[in-house]
């Protein structure tokens, strides 16, 4: 993922930007629902000072008094109400990541897409690729003039009619 990330802001692909953020939001999120849910879990056995200034430092202002042990589940469980909302915003976002990817198309884009790319791109060049000497960098620069390559082309081509032979 993070090879990737790294091409798509080199490349400057909005679309791929967008679909990136999406996931490390979506990430993000199934990481702080877990943290939270899990610390409910424990706190309803054991009273853990450093977790209980977790779920403050997530916005959960609420006294978790251990003196008072009916509030203090009350407490968690209303931590757990408002949890929810999270649960719906990660909803959100996976529905729309799977969107993202839907109109990009059903290719996923692995380690056979890019090798591929490689023999398109090292004709292009007029020399072998080879993928374990080429960074990232210079991947999506040699990517950036075969794309603007074939955009010249295609403006040339434009209105005229191939002659058939």
């Amino acid at each position: 993922m993070i090879i990737n990330q790294q091409y798509v802001e080199l490349a400057g692909d909005t679309l791929n930007k967008v679909a990136i953020s999406l996931e490390l939001e979506v990430e993000a999120l199934t990481h702080r629902i877990t943290s939270i849910y899990e610390t409910i879990e424990i706190l309803r056995t054991y009273r853990v000072d450093e977790l209980v200034d977790l779920l403050r430092k997530e916005g959960y202002r609420f006294p978790f008094n251990p003196d008072d042990l009916v509030s203090y589940y009350k407490d968690l469980s209303r931590v757990s109400t408002r949890a929810k909302t999270l649960i719906v915003e990660l909803e959100t976002k996976t529905a729309m990541l799977a969107k993202q990817h839907d109109s990009k198309g059903a290719e996923k884009i692995g380690r056979d897409h890019f090798e591929s790319w490689l023999v398109v791109l090292s004709k292009f060049m007029g020399h072998n690729l080879n993928p374990d000497e080429l960074t990232v960098a210079r991947y999506a620069t040699i990517m950036k003039h075969y794309n603007s390559h074939c955009e010249q082309l295609k403006a040339q081509t434009n209105g005229k009619k191939r002659p058939h032979r």
